[in-house]
């Protein structure tokens, strides 16, 4: 409820940012060899809390906007800690937390369905605050698990998953290796829309 009490201050807040770093996209997602589109990132938690309830809520404002500012100039990620990536806890500290995750989870995967499904009225008062899209909310979304069999991260947040988050954010912000990997996306992007339209 608080991002619908203030989502004024929160859009201007992302068209602002958009706006800066916006300027230096060009090009489209149909083209990607040839084109710098803005990377849009987005890290949460499905823990729970205010960050696991408000990251389909910022998804569809993010892409409302850059739709309007940038059109298909630009890619939206979520990361998404999943909530055995914040220390044990007590038994009831955990089950609270899986229990939230997987709520977040399931309107996560709701969000990523697309076809028409999606319609938020922000402030019933601005038209330009409401959301209506047959897209999904996320181009693409990470689920990441600190604790899975395969390349544990099992040391603290601190100084495991969240730097992990931060280095595979750099990977795709950089000039070189970011091109290479959006580009990668793109064409696995295109593929799945003439797959699968809507």
């Amino acid at each position: 409820l608080s991002l619908f009490n203030k989502v004024g201050p929160v859009v201007e807040k992302i068209k602002g940012a958009i706006s800066v770093a916006g300027e230096t996209a060009y090009g489209s997602r149909s083209d990607a060899e040839n084109a710098n589109l803005l990377e849009i990132l987005v890290v949460s938690s499905l823990a729970g809390g205010t960050g696991a309830g408000a990251l389909v809520d910022i998804g569809w404002l993010v892409r409302h906007i850059a739709e309007h500012m940038l059109y298909d100039k630009y890619v939206l990620r979520g990361f998404f800690v999943l909530p055995s990536g914040f220390g044990a806890g007590d038994a009831r500290d955990v089950r609270s937390k899986e229990g939230r995750g997987f709520a977040a989870w399931r309107e996560l995967d709701r969000a990523l369905l697309g076809g028409g499904r999606n319609k938020i009225v922000y402030e019933p008062a601005d038209a330009s605050l409401n959301v209506s899209k047959d897209s999904k909310c996320y181009d693409v979304s990470y689920l990441l698990d600190p604790r899975r069999e395969t390349y544990p991260l099992q040391a603290e947040p601190e100084v495991g998953i969240f730097p992990a988050i931060a280095h595979g954010m750099s990977l795709m912000l950089d000039k070189k290796s970011g091109n290479n990997f959006t580009f990668f996306w793109s064409n696995v992007f295109m593929n799945l829309m003439a797959e699968n339209p809507g």
